[in-house]
């Protein structure tokens, strides 16, 4: 699987790449050079994707509580309901 990631340095359109030493270099219209460490972007990248994951994880799972304890009232509030309008017999 092929991972993408965005590395924001520009103000202007890039004109050109280039590998070297294990950095990538870029240039702009912009007239600047920028260049960023394959591994630091390789870790950027693999930390994103597992923030993304964690980020799924924990909608599913505040779902998932948000459905359970909407069904848990249902059943809490009609047994109270139905205990307070009870009378009790003599």
């Amino acid at each position: 699987m092929i991972k993408v990631d965005e590395f924001r340095a520009h103000s202007d359109g890039i004109t050109c790449l280039e590998f070297s030493n294990r950095k990538l270099f870029s240039g702009s219209f912009d007239h600047s050079i920028k260049y960023w460490d394959i591994k630091e972007m390789r870790s950027r990248i693999i930390e994103r994707e597992k923030m993304r994951m964690e980020d799924e994880f924990s909608k599913g799972y505040h779902c998932y509580n948000k459905l359970m304890k909407r069904k848990g009232r249902k059943g809490k509030k009609g047994r109270k309901a139905r205990g307070k309008n009870k009378k009790k017999k003599k």
